[in-house]
């Protein structure tokens, strides 16, 4: 009998383990089924987060996104920075952010920082910069959801 329930504790874990890693199929921003072209990217799961392309989404929200490399030499090492500006025309703020950092910079009437768990990163097979949804939309007043049975991640604005 202890067996049984032993085994039926852990087969619970195992089950509930696999559900807290489920990974996004789909993302509705607004209402509307938001469908990432293959060629501008894929949603991916990293670190327990649910990743995008930048541009994708931020241009499907009718901002303006910019990148940037610099090369920056500090102590004889050189190191390549890739940063992407998103700019919204609507309100006229900026955002930035810099592959590998954890940082959301915002320039609007007050400058402020949105840190995040997990860095930016660029997929080096498709030269995409890639950033955790959850604090993008966060970070442009988006109220961010989860569907487990769809796997569908939600953005609604706050208008």
């Amino acid at each position: 009998m202890k067996k049984i329930i032993s085994l039926s504790l852990i087969c619970c874990m195992l089950i509930c383990s696999l559900s807290a890693f489920a990974t996004a199929e789909n993302i509705v921003i607004d209402g509307e089924n938001a469908v990432i072209p293959s060629d501008m990217g894929k949603i991916v799961e990293m670190n327990d987060r649910t990743y995008v392309p930048i541009r994708f989404v931020m241009e499907y929200l009718g901002c303006v996104v910019n990148y940037q490399e610099t090369t920056q030499t500090q102590n004889g090492k050189s190191q390549v920075l890739r940063t992407a500006t998103i700019t919204d025309p609507k309100t006229k703020i900026s955002y930035f952010t810099t592959a590998g950092d954890n940082k959301i910079f915002i320039l609007g009437n007050q400058a402020s920082t949105v840190n995040m768990d997990t860095p930016v990163f660029i997929n080096e097979e498709e030269g995409r910069m890639y950033i955790p949804i959850r604090f993008l939309a966060q970070a442009l007043g988006y109220t961010v959801g989860w569907n487990e049975e769809t796997q569908t991640v939600s953005l609604t604005s706050a208008e």
